[in-house]
């Protein structure tokens, strides 16, 4: 029955702000149109030409040094190192930069519903090979539709675990093999669902520092293919609508509401609406915990 009453209040939403949608450069539109075609775009910061693109590239490259050292460490044995609330506060650059009002129109034209900014995840995938976590394949699960914007920091080749994004034909295989369910998928799973051991049903996103991907993470299978031999260093943006399908999977970001607040403090109202998305749900679904998956 809820999902029934939730895909009733998504078509009115939907309807209700179609009129209000942005007229896009054609460039942009591009963006828009490689999304519903293939969940997937692959451009540039220097192709992008956003403001503040250079100062948020080097507080984020800054940041990543710090990061690598952490994973230098004898003894680090996990699979990535994440920078912290502080490190993300000290370096605001990288936080706004998501906010940029032609990012957030591109992601509102592909959404068709107003934009709600989850904050970004800078980190260091370290090359051990070890297949775990968003190292597998998997879909995100916080909305019906939703845009992640991935930054490469580090060159990124094969050996690097480039980001990898299944092909439209061979998701809808995937999708109803396993029902449509939000299950993680490894290698020797999707070998057997390939058609090919050799057959190439994936994109996979090799490019320089300054790579920009944009991609639907919640409609096609994708992953961080475990690196082998170096690092790679990206930072994540997340965006989905204001009424998300599971909104206690969002508030993926390290930083506090309060810390989020003090940001938004300095932005536009349209910018600050993109924040403080929360504010946009109904009293008792504010009450739910939000998830530790």
């Amino acid at each position: 029955m809820w999902k029934i009453i939730f895909n009733l209040t998504l078509s009115k939403a939907l309807s209700y702000h179609q009129s209000q949608l942005p007229v896009l450069e054609k460039s942009d539109e591009r963006i828009v149109e490689a999304l519903e075609k293939t969940g997937l775009c692959i451009t540039s910061l220097s192709d992008l030409c956003l403001p503040k693109t250079t100062e948020f590239f080097k507080a984020a490259q800054h940041l990543t040094l710090d990061l690598k050292d952490i994973a230098s460490f004898p003894g680090f044995d996990n699979h990535e190192v994440h920078a912290s609330k502080n490190q993300l506060v000290d370096n605001p650059e990288i936080f706004y930069w998501g906010l940029n009002e032609r990012l957030l129109e591109i992601i509102e034209k592909y959404l068709c519903l107003p934009v709600a900014y989850d904050g970004a995840s800078c980190f260091v995938s370290v090359p051990n090979s070890k297949e775990i976590g968003a190292r597998a394949w998997h879909r995100d699960r916080e909305d019906r539709r939703m845009v992640k914007v991935c930054v490469y920091l580090s060159d990124v080749d094969e050996e690097s675990g480039p980001f990898q994004c299944l092909k439209p034909d061979f998701n809808t295989k995937v999708c109803n093999a396993i029902k449509y369910r939000y299950k993680s998928v490894f290698d020797r799973e999707m070998e057997k669902l390939s058609a090919t051991p050799d057959t190439q049903e994936w994109v996979s996103c090799t490019g320089k520092a300054g790579t920009v991907i944009f991609v639907d993470t919640a409609r096609f299978y994708h992953r961080g293919k475990p690196p082998t031999q170096k690092p790679r260093a990206a930072v994540f943006f997340s965006y989905f609508s204001r009424r998300p399908w599971h909104p206690f999977f969002c508030q993926r970001t390290p930083l506090t509401p309060k810390e989020t607040r003090l940001f938004a403090h300095r932005l536009s109202e349209d910018q600050r609406a993109c924040v403080n998305w929360q504010d946009h749900l109904p009293k008792t679904v504010k009450w739910i915990p939000k998830s530790r998956i």
